[in-house]
């Protein structure tokens, strides 16, 4: 890996791609429905990488992943977003994730084939990160030891951050939870941490208590319902914006993305800069409006 520069994030995890389904009219379940179909690159680390490209030509983002021995297609999409990577090459067959949204964008069903994940190995992927990483950010799609294996690889002055990536595999950032510099997860995800079935607020409260550094952040969205941030004791809520919806799916990551990097303590800011000296508030509504433009299709994809 390269020299990291000061403005940089490390991403780690999921890079594969995706099929989105879209059903044109009303789901009929059980019959044959009209849809349109269509392959995109996917993956929630992935989707956090270029989010954070898109937001800022000057950062250097650089991603750290695993994918199957003949397929490159994810990769080159990467290049061509002028991210730089490194990856695992195994042997099995690639990740995919299939979604199947309703005609108005909002998921049905979502079928995960992410076994070549589950294999790898932390010794294989610690020599893969830079020596002094900046900021680290990590999705739940690798094993439990190696996302605990990368959190205590990485310096104490290195900001890491995590995604909740789905309720299956958010358990796996418990253990992690005291190293943490920030924490977004969606109300689901945060409910199985939790063991609670609490609104959002409740929620990113009862959390924030284990996101042990003082400064931590830990953001529970809910869809279009309200979203919560918490540091310490203070917790905001908001709504996100009213948009007509298109695509939900990965809406979550590109919130994540503007999320993390509201979160870095900035320098002092300057008058262009809408990530310096944020208040709770203004990081949600910030976060939000960027999950909002991508289900909308204002946003990249």
């Amino acid at each position: 890996m390269p020299f990291i520069p000061e403005m940089s994030f490390v991403v780690v995890g999921a890079l594969h791609i995706d099929t989105i389904i879209q059903l044109q009219n009303e789901t009929r379940f059980g019959r044959t429905n009209a849809a349109k179909k269509k392959s995109v690159i996917g993956g929630v680390a992935s989707n956090i990488a270029r989010s954070l490209r898109w937001s800022d030509a000057n950062l250097h983002i650089a991603f750290v992943g695993a994918m199957a021995e003949d397929d490159d297609r994810a990769e080159k999409c990467l290049e061509l977003s002028g991210i730089d990577s490194e990856f695992l090459r195994m042997d099995g067959a690639p990740p995919t994730y299939t979604a199947i949204l309703d005609q108005h964008g909002e998921l049905l069903i979502g079928a995960a084939d992410m076994g070549l994940y589950e294999r790898v190995l932390a010794n294989d992927l610690l020599p893969m990160l830079p020596e002094q990483p900046r900021t680290v950010i990590i999705d739940a799609n690798f094993p439990a030891e190696v996302l605990l294996a990368v959190a205590q690889s990485v310096p104490d002055r290195t900001k890491l951050f995590a995604a909740g990536t789905s309720i299956e595999k958010v358990g796996r950032l418990f253990p992690l939870m005291a190293r943490l510099d920030a924490l977004s997860l969606n109300r689901a995800e945060a409910g199985k941490l939790t063991g609670a079935d609490d609104g959002v607020a409740a929620l990113a409260g009862k959390l924030s208590k284990k996101l042990q550094k003082p400064d931590s952040h830990i953001l529970v969205s809910d869809g279009a319902g309200l979203a919560a941030l918490a540091c310490g004791s203070e917790v905001v809520v908001r709504h996100p914006p009213e948009v007509e919806l298109t695509n939900a799916n990965g809406a979550g990551d590109a919130m994540a993305a503007t999320f993390f990097q509201a979160c870095l303590e900035m320098p002092e800011a300057e008058v262009d800069n809408p990530f310096g000296k944020l208040g709770l508030a203004d990081m949600l509504d910030l976060a939000l409006a960027a999950g909002a433009a991508h289900a909308s299709g204002r946003g990249n994809s």
